[in-house]
């Protein structure tokens, strides 16, 4: 009775042990999707009530924890005289782990053009930003998708083998 308990408890720890491995990517596609929200909610703060950029990212980004820490990081980081936007901007999405190159590139890429153009470029940019990251945000789900179900699958067959191995 105890070998059985204890190879149905080495089966659920495989299958842990899978879903763990595919941590990065789940919260990767989250944190797309929360900067995906935070756009809408930012282009009203910039666009229609004109706050200033780290203003505006705060009361965007006021939902998510996540979204605080880079406006807190981007304010700290404009504080200093002679800052680099471009700089700060990097250095505040890279306080969000969750992203990779891509998305930061594209942020990035929003961030500093905002306030530099017109209305009419500003639409642009807005659209051009929502498309690569729901791009970006459907290939990171399809990929935690299949590389989710096959690693926990794998894990969990793993510790199948190693159960009846043991029993």
């Amino acid at each position: 009775m105890v070998g059985w308990l204890g190879a149905i408890a080495l089966v659920a720890g495989g299958f842990g042990v899978g879903r763990l491995l595919t941590l990065p990517v789940r919260e990767r596609g989250a944190a797309l999707y929360e900067w995906q929200e935070c756009l809408d909610r930012l282009q009203v703060e910039v666009d229609w009530r004109r706050r200033p950029l780290v203003e505006a990212l705060g009361a965007a980004g006021h939902p998510s924890p996540a979204l605080r820490e880079v406006a807190q990081a981007l304010r700290r980081a404009l504080e200093h005289p002679g800052a680099d936007l471009a700089q700060a901007v990097a250095d505040a999405l890279a306080a969000d782990g969750r992203l990779a190159a891509e998305e930061r590139h594209v942020l990035e890429n929003l961030l500093c053009q905002l306030g530099r153009s017109g209305g009419q470029y500003h639409d642009a940019l807005w659209e051009w930003a929502r498309r690569e990251l729901a791009t970006t945000r459907s290939g990171v789900q399809e990929k935690a998708r299949t590389e989710g179900r096959m690693l926990e699958t794998l894990c969990t067959l793993a510790a199948c083998a190693l159960a009846i191995w043991l029993v």
